[in-house]
Formats: structure tokens, C-alpha cells, sequence
């Protein structure tokens, strides 16, 4: 038979086990909330300053890898794709997080785009920045900044400009 201390003992080790758990719950809830916030506000910053930096020839010109180290360092050309890489796959996963939870998720998952290396890159790329709410918006923001237009695959060269 349990005595009342016994009782007590138990009831006290299950309630602080359930105290624990919630605590822990609420810190990873917490921390979650935090990165979330954070990337929303990187990307309200960051994102649309790589946006307009975007040379306007960017999808028409042939691709140039931007990790071209100098000729011989083969080491530091790794370490810069390498780096490149990652960046755009986190931007690519939080871009994905943005189109649900507030912040501009296609734009970094355009960012993301262009700076991970995998094959079919460019059409993907290409077709993501044809979409008509994108791009029109990409250029509403480079022409507040005095930027040209995005020039894309197929726009007529004398529309060009004025895209």
C-alpha cells in the first residue's frame, strides 16, 4: 500500500515532468518565433536590396559563376561555392516559410535561386521571374531607385526598356 508521502513524491515528480516538458515546449516556440521574425525582417531588408542590385541583363546574359577566385586557388573557389550554396539554400527554405507566414517568400526564393548550383537552374529561374505579379513588382522597386526593368527571355528589345 502507498503511503501518503509516497503519493505525494509521485504526484510532485509527474507535475515538475509536465512543468519541464512545457517549458522546453515553450522555448522551442519561442525560438521558432524568434528565427521566423528575424527572417521576415531580413528579408523585408535584404531581399529586395540584392532585388535591385540584380543587373538588369541578369536572365538574358550568358551565366557567370560569382565564386570565380582567382586563377590557382582552386581551395578558395570551393569554399566560396561552397558558402554560396548554403546561403541559397537557406534562403530557399525561407523563402518556402515566407509564402506562409508573413514576409516577401518569393523573393527569396528567387535570391535562393540564383545563388544554389544545380542542373535546369536557369529555366527554373527564368519561369519563377515570368510569373507577372513578380516581376512587375521587382521592377515597381528598381524603378523607385532609378534601376532599369528586369530584361527577360523573349521581351521584344524595344519593349525592353520600357518592361
Amino acid at each position: 500500500m502507498a503511503t501518503p508521502m509516497s503519493l505525494l513524491t509521485e504526484l510532485l515528480s509527474t507535475d515538475v515532468l509536465v512543468f519541464a516538458e512545457f517549458t522546453l515546449s515553450m522555448g522551442l516556440v519561442v525560438t521558432t518565433l524568434g528565427a521566423s521574425l528575424l527572417a521576415m525582417v531580413a528579408g523585408i531588408v535584404v531581399l529586395p536590396i540584392v532585388a535591385v542590385r540584380l543587373p538588369a541583363d541578369y536572365f538574358v546574359r550568358p551565366h557567370q559563376s560569382i565564386t570565380a577566385a582567382p586563377e590557382g586557388n582552386g581551395y578558395l573557389r570551393w569554399c566560396l561555392k561552397i558558402l554560396k550554396n548554403l546561403l541559397g539554400a537557406t534562403l530557399l527554405i525561407a523563402g518556402v516559410i515566407m509564402i506562409v507566414t508573413p514576409g516577401p517568400g518569393m523573393v527569396a526564393l528567387l535570391v535562393g535561386l540564383s545563388l544554389v548550383d544545380f542542373p535546369g537552374k536557369r529555366a527554373l529561374e527564368i519561369k519563377l521571374i515570368s510569373t507577372p505579379n513578380l516581376h512587375q513588382s521587382i521592377n515597381k522597386l528598381r524603378k523607385r531607385y532609378g534601376r532599369p526593368p528586369l530584361i527577360l527571355p523573349g521581351d521584344p528589345p524595344e519593349n525592353a526598356e520600357a518592361n
